[in-house]
């Protein structure tokens, strides 16, 4: 298979921070969010297992890893960890955790609000009829 570009958003279920996943895949499998899922955790797993690098970055996030302890790492300054991810045909990942800074609050703006402004909707109403107040 070809090397194709793919873009993932992994929600943090609580609150409204969410990172962006993007790769070069070149297996078939990792084309959907569930199969890249599925290689990444194997390709981390073996890292973790086989590499004093990955069982530090494992024992580091408390046995915990998840995506937020994943973009902390320099994979730069990882071969180990790239040389995995390759051998399951990810290249090129980046990670990037975005916190917006309304996070406590959430509701503030929702995807599908409406951008329109229906009281300045009706004042430019008043001032094309002549009615401006």
């Amino acid at each position: 298979m070809k090397r194709t570009k793919v873009k993932y958003v992994v929600r943090r279920t609580y609150e409204s921070t969410v990172a962006i996943v993007e790769a070069d895949v070149t297996v078939e499998v990792a084309l959907t969010l569930f199969g890249f899922k599925t290689v990444l955790t194997t390709a981390l797993t073996n890292w973790f297992h086989t590499s004093d690098g990955g069982r530090a970055a494992f024992q580091e996030a408390s046995y915990d890893f998840n995506i937020g302890d994943l973009a902390t790492i320099d994979l730069h300054r990882t071969p180990e960890l790239q040389d995995e991810l390759r051998q399951f045909g990810i290249e090129n990942l980046l990670v990037k955790v975005i916190v917006p800074k309304d996070a406590d609050n959430p509701d503030d703006w929702t995807f599908d609000e409406i951008l329109e402004d229906q009281e300045l909707v009706q004042v430019l109403k008043e001032q094309k009829d002549g009615r401006a107040t």
